[in-house]
């Protein structure tokens, strides 16, 4: 099978194949605390991570994909000052940065989730000397690791 980034995950519970049909991005947001645990899963309840909790969010992976999915993305990390003065009386709890950024990568840059299992072996064998965070995370390098590293039998590939 032949694939297109951008169009297909790893599921975060099962480890195979997601898209935007059968998708479903779930997190936790609570009182005390931002949007934080952030997954992509299959939408069955064997897959979800928050099921139980009561500050389960969720919705399709569909919803989050392309322009408009990053904008509503975006809204996650922060509505905007207008939102936040006018409809929340000026309090935000702002999510998990890390998590959020690495969600953000994995839905919005090209070959990321792809590579994202290779770099380790990438990594240890000196593929990024004179690499920086910047590197490490553009579309082309995310590339090259995927197509030099990927197994025949990637979900993915």
């Amino acid at each position: 099978m032949s694939h297109k980034p951008l169009t297909a995950w790893r599921c975060d519970k099962c480890g195979e194949r997601v898209d935007e049909k059968n998708g479903w991005l779930e997190w936790e947001a609570g009182e005390n605390y931002g949007p934080r645990n952030f997954k992509i899963v299959h939408n069955q309840k064997k897959c979800c991570f928050h099921d139980a909790s009561k500050d389960r969010k969720d919705n399709h992976l569909r919803d989050y994909l392309g322009t408009d999915g990053r904008e509503l993305l975006l809204t996650i990390l922060y509505p905007g000052d207008f939102f936040v003065k006018n409809f929340t009386q000026g309090e935000w709890d702002s999510p998990d940065i890390p998590q959020f950024t690495e969600i953000l990568r994995r839905l919005h840059v090209s070959y990321y989730e792809e590579a994202r299992p290779y770099l380790s072996q990438a990594y240890s064998n000196y593929e990024m000397d004179g690499a920086n965070e910047g590197t490490i995370t553009s579309s082309s390098f995310c590339e090259r690791i995927f197509s030099k590293y990927k197994d025949s039998d990637d979900v993915l590939v």
